[in-house]
This record gives C-alpha cells, structure tokens and sequence, in this order.
C-alpha cells in the first residue's frame, strides 16, 4: 500500500460523515419532517410525542390540487409515515418509538428549512414554563395551494 492511497483512504474517513449530514441525513440531535404543508401549522415536540396546531388552509397532507395529491398524505417523522388524525384544529399526538426530544430537558433547537417555499420559524422553545414543549410554525400562507416542506429540528 502506498501511502498516498492510506492518506486519501484517511481523508475520506474523516470527511464522510460532513458529506452525509450535508445531503440531508440526520444525526442523533435532529428530527425529520417531511409533510404537506397548504396554509400554516404549528408543530408542537415535547419528549416523544409530536402534533401539530393548526392555523389556516387545509390540515398537513389533505390539500387535493395542482400536484394530483390524494388529500391523505402522510406526514413523515424521522423516517415512519403518520396520517394525523383530527380533535378541531389540533392532532392526536404522534408518539415516537424512541425519544424526539431529551424528556424534561430545556435544549434550544433550531430549525433547519431543507426544502420550504415559505417561512419555518421556532416560535417557543422548550422550557419548565412551557412543560418542555417545542412550536415551530411552518407557514405557506402566501403561497396558492400546498407545498411539500422538509425540516430538520437541530439541537
């Protein structure tokens, strides 16, 4: 073996797991949304449990329209496909096999937009105040019609 071959060998070792994160895989510290977003939504995170608030338009994934959607469309959590179901304009909670976020714990979480052609905002982060709960709003409001958005919540 050369040692120019172990020193590439070496730099892609190291470098890998940037490139992946960059391509939009997820590290231990992140939850992935994936959901289908007319109008706005609050998603509201607190230990495993995730749902969301709604605010106007049509609920994540019922929108039918332009892109032939069914107007079932599930929202997708790291991964596992969740139809949510409906109490008003609130969810039933989604409940994660394992953890969303550190239970009882006050971490500040940002939001990262992969794919959004409106604003996703961290409106509250979690606190004692606020039973360690996180809201981040993702808003289409101004946009006709219903749009896929894909985040990842960091902390």
């Amino acid at each position: 073996m050369s040692t120019r071959w172990v020193a590439g060998c070496l730099l892609f070792c190291l470098l890998a797991p940037l490139v992946s994160l960059a391509d939009g895989e997820q590290s231990a510290n992140t939850i992935a949304i994936r959901a289908l977003i007319d109008g706005s939504d609050v998603v509201k995170v607190r230990g495993n449990t995730l749902w969301y608030e709604h605010r106007n338009y049509a609920v994540p994934g019922a929108w039918v329209g332009d892109h032939d959607h069914s107007g079932n469309e599930p929202t997708v959590v790291n991964g596992v496909k969740w139809v949510p179901q409906w109490d008003g304009k609130t969810s039933r909670a989604y409940t994660a096999a394992g953890g969303l976020l550190p239970a009882n714990s006050a971490v500040t979480v940002t939001a990262v937009a992969v794919s959004a052609r409106g604003k996703v905002v961290v409106l509250e982060q979690p606190s004692e105040k606020n039973d360690y709960t996180l809201s981040v709003l993702l808003d289409d409001d101004r946009q006709h019609g219903a749009e896929w958005y894909e985040v990842q919540l960091r902390w």
